[in-house]
């Protein structure tokens, strides 16, 4: 979603994502031989391999977030 309203394309997405994989999910992409080539083929993987991600559960926990006064 936020790709989307910062129009940030599927080329620049996976650059962000590969520079951003730690821990598991680095380990896991070294292991590619050859690695995936764009966007769609590395977010299939990362599916594949972690889950896919609720996005229905992360704005019911967005929206119960209160702003507290003075915040």
């Amino acid at each position: 979603m936020a790709t989307k309203v910062r129009n940030i394309n599927d080329d620049k997405l996976f650059k962000i994502a590969k520079l951003n994989l730690c821990d598991r999910a680095q380990e896991w992409f070294k292991k590619f031989n050859p690695p995936p080539a764009d966007w769609i083929v590395l977010r299939s993987a990362i599916v594949q391999n972690f889950g896919d991600v609720n996005t229905n559960e992360i704005h019911v926990k967005l929206d119960a977030i209160k702003q507290k006064p003075r915040e």
